[in-house]
């Protein structure tokens, strides 16, 4: 094999290949991982005060007061202290908390407590 033949084979296949550097930024942005791990995270701290200024999930309970038999809601309609009850809560926060957690969450602090922060007296040793 010549010089030229090796020259052949070295630059057809880079001309073939040629791409305008636009179109290889562009697709070296959408498939590097790092790069869409970033805008994940990047997206999941954008929610994080949305999510932080939410009221907390209602909580549904169910409860009976059975009278006299083993089973539930024996005696209802009979006995005057039988009886069975769902019950639907929902936590109302102090006025301004909820504005406050979000403003907290866009800064992106996280909420420490006084045992475990390190100027704290239960996490220091106790001298003897």
């Amino acid at each position: 094999m010549t010089l030229k033949h090796c020259f052949y084979l070295l630059i057809i296949p880079v001309l073939a290949a040629a791409q305008p550097l636009p179109a290889l930024v562009e697709e070296a942005l959408r498939n590097n991982r790092e790069i869409l791990a970033a805008q994940k995270k990047y997206d999941a701290a954008r929610q994080r005060p949305a999510q932080a200024s939410a009221l907390p999930e209602p909580t549904v309970s169910l409860g009976y007061a059975s009278s006299g038999a083993p089973y539930p809601v024996a005696g209802i309609g009979s006995v005057p202290t039988a009886n069975a009850g769902v019950m639907i809560s929902q936590e109302m926060p102090f006025p301004g908390k909820q504005k406050l957690r979000g403003e907290v969450a866009a800064i992106g602090w996280t909420p420490c407590t006084r045992s475990t922060h390190p100027t704290s007296r239960a996490s220091r040793p106790i001298a003897a």
